[in-house]
């Protein structure tokens, strides 16, 4: 990388071992710097509105500091990949590849102007304006990694764990979980959802560890999740396995589909009217909603639940009204909790399969 100083380099307190350093780098040698890698599972699509990325360009133009980008070097591949200040990122190297033209109060004889318009001294200015990184070298292991991007996630939009979690743990997993996360009758419920989040691939995950590791699940999801993530990672992913985790996942959601519709995966409400019978409301996607459903009907065959899915429905909504244990709700996640909504449900739909 061209054109950087290195200002101080020093041991990190919190984690020993692990070194910093800070380099103030010219614009155009890191939009140009190959080695500099957003990883791409690591972070959401791109979020920014026209608000955004153009008052980050004022504040280059008027000279003030761009906050720190984070970074971190992969021991393994040697590659300097960003932790916090993608965003940032993107919108200089959109501007200078001339995408998106600038749009501000802050010269009218510049607004609505793409970069190869500005006056030369202009475009050298921003070309030579200068961006510090803070470097993250000699991290042992994941587990510490993880820490080190949660800590130092601090841009405008917050990565949340699984964005932090994609990045770290790469490789056919997480190839499978992109992959299942775009089938069409569970992608098309998240169409409301326009930031990228990886909403659809948490949810992906949660099917999946507890469909194959449900016993290990320690009543902390995230925690779960990520103990889960990283052995996958640390194991191979045959086609056999592959399959398997595909025909589950796709049979599941189909089959609450057809029980549940609009509905499927929905947290609810119990309607209490005066002389009038309690009745349900359904409210919006819920995680916990999505673990009883899906891990509660995977093990059955569809024709089944195809031939039995009004009396399904059905039932369901009589035990939401009658055991306030199977409602699904955030605040009752521990291990006890999860394993009654989940089997119980399953127990349910046996009787119902059975009878019919």
């Amino acid at each position: 990388m061209k054109n950087i100083m290195i200002e101080k380099e020093q041991e990190s307190k919190i984690f020993p071992n692990i070194s910093t350093e800070i380099k103030t780098v010219s614009i155009s040698s890191l939009v140009q710097d190959k080695n500099l890698i957003v990883h791409p599972y690591f972070q959401r699509n791109y979020v920014w509105d026209n608000i955004k990325k153009n008052a980050l360009i004022e504040t280059i133009l008027l000279g003030l500091p761009v906050p720190h980008i984070y970074t971190y070097i992969d021991n393994e591949t040697s590659k300097e990949i960003i932790i916090d200040g993608q965003q940032r990122l993107l919108t200089i190297k959109d501007f200078i590849n001339n995408n998106f033209p600038f749009m501000s109060n802050y010269s009218e004889d510049l607004n609505n102007k793409y970069l190869n318009d500005f006056p030369k001294e202009l475009q050298n200015k921003i070309l030579q304006s200068k961006i510090n990184l803070c470097c993250f070298k000699n991290i042992p292991n994941k587990d510490i990694l993880f820490e080190i991007f949660k800590k130092y996630n601090t841009g405008a939009f917050h990565l949340n764990n699984h964005e932090i979690r994609n990045c770290i743990f790469s490789g056919p997993y997480n190839d499978l979980i992109r992959e299942l996360s775009n089938y069409e009758p569970f992608s098309s419920l998240f169409t409301e959802n326009k930031a990228d989040c990886q909403e659809k691939e948490e949810y992906v995950l949660r099917f999946l560890a507890l469909y194959q590791d449900m016993e290990k699940y320690n009543g902390i999801m995230n925690d779960f999740l990520d103990k889960h993530h990283q052995k996958m990672m640390n194991q191979s992913l045959s086609k056999e396995i592959q399959k398997e985790l595909k025909l589950a996942f796709k049979k599941a959601v189909d089959a609450n589909m057809l029980i549940f519709g609009d509905d499927v995966f929905k947290n609810c409400i119990i309607m209490n009217t005066p002389n009038v019978q309690a009745t349900i409301m359904y409210k919006m996607l819920s995680q916990p909603v999505f673990d009883m459903q899906m891990l509660g009907i995977v093990d059955f065959e569809y024709d089944l639940i195809y031939r039995n899915a009004d009396f399904i429905k059905k039932r369901y909504e009589e035990l939401l009204l009658n055991d306030v244990n199977i409602r699904p709700h955030y605040k009752r996640m521990s291990k006890k909790m999860l394993t009654y909504r989940i089997y119980n449900w399953k127990k349910n739909i046996q009787e119902i399969v059975e009878n019919n």
